[in-house]
């Protein structure tokens, strides 16, 4: 692929709906048997799915936010229509109910609440600054990574380690609704949402 002299694009190595693979492993959960080989380039550097522009309109905007910021882009072509994306998904990965863990359901909540509702039934990832809060417990923890590139990176790994423990809900901490927290916070309101 490197010595390939034009751009190169190919579909998803996941199945619609589930998160994506960053590993080869993943690709071999979820599509084992279905296809008949998988190229293992090690794991992923950036996690989360690339950033689809409309560069229709006058002024583009972002359909999906993902690896590249919304600031970033603005260096580069100037501002963004901020309006919302269009209902339809005019990206892949725009259907409220995606990136989820089978049979695991998500939560995302703020820190004070993970406290009051963690329990030995309910899983939780989250900064190190809770876990110190939190205290010892027996229930299964996923201590998240506190810069947005390095959370990114994580993100599809640690749902399938969500999806393996066999827990049937986690509570997510809810990260911070900044510009670079956006691609992230999309992924997990999908990965938590119920709607179809």
């Amino acid at each position: 692929m490197q010595q390939c002299e034009f751009p190169l694009a190919a579909p998803s190595a996941n199945l619609s709906g589930r998160p994506s693979p960053t590993t080869a492993s993943h690709v071999q959960k979820t599509l084992g048997g279905r296809i008949t080989a998988i190229l293992d380039g090690g794991p992923t550097s950036v996690g989360i799915e690339s950033t689809v522009l409309d560069l229709r309109p006058e002024q583009p905007r972002i359909l999906r936010h993902g690896g590249i910021s919304a600031s970033s882009i603005e260096q580069v072509i100037g501002s963004l229509n901020k309006l919302e994306s269009p209902a339809d998904a005019a990206s892949p990965g725009l259907r409220h109910h995606h990136y989820q863990p089978i049979g695991i359901k998500i939560e995302l909540l703020v820190a004070e609440s993970i406290s009051d509702l963690w329990d030995s039934d309910s899983g939780i990832a989250c900064w190190p600054e809770l876990v110190s809060k939190l205290g010892t417990r027996n229930a299964p923890l996923w201590v998240m990574p506190d810069t947005a590139a390095e959370y990114a990176a994580a993100l599809y790994k640690t749902l399938y380690q969500i999806e393996e423990s066999g827990v049937g809900k986690v509570l997510v901490e809810l990260p911070p609704e900044t510009g670079e927290w956006a691609a992230i916070l999309d992924r997990l309101r999908r990965a938590a949402s119920s709607e179809g």
